[in-house]
């Protein structure tokens, strides 16, 4: 997803291509907090050439928490798990 910039999309994504990126979630890990879909869109990107960063901090029940480190496989050293962090040193 690409926002509405008032550029053409080509040059948003070519401009977005030569930058690095780092993104992050942190807080509960659970289904409706839409950390796969997170995980989705930032393989999408990797794969379309944006150099991405993602880390991920929070816990949750373990099946969850195994759903998330598997999805998260493919992004390979682009995504750290960290589990439970202080909001004041993940920021």
């Amino acid at each position: 997803y690409l926002p509405r910039t008032g550029l053409p999309d080509n040059e948003l994504a070519h401009r977005s291509s030569k930058q690095s990126w780092r993104l992050g979630f942190i807080g509960r890990l659970d289904p409706v907090k839409g950390i796969e879909l997170l995980i989705d869109a930032c393989k999408a990107l990797i794969d379309g050439g944006v150099d991405i960063q993602l880390s991920i901090a929070g816990e949750g029940s373990e099946s969850y928490e195994a759903t998330v480190r598997e999805r998260s496989n493919d992004l390979g050293n682009r995504v750290s798990l960290l589990g439970k962090v202080e909001a004041s040193s993940f920021y």
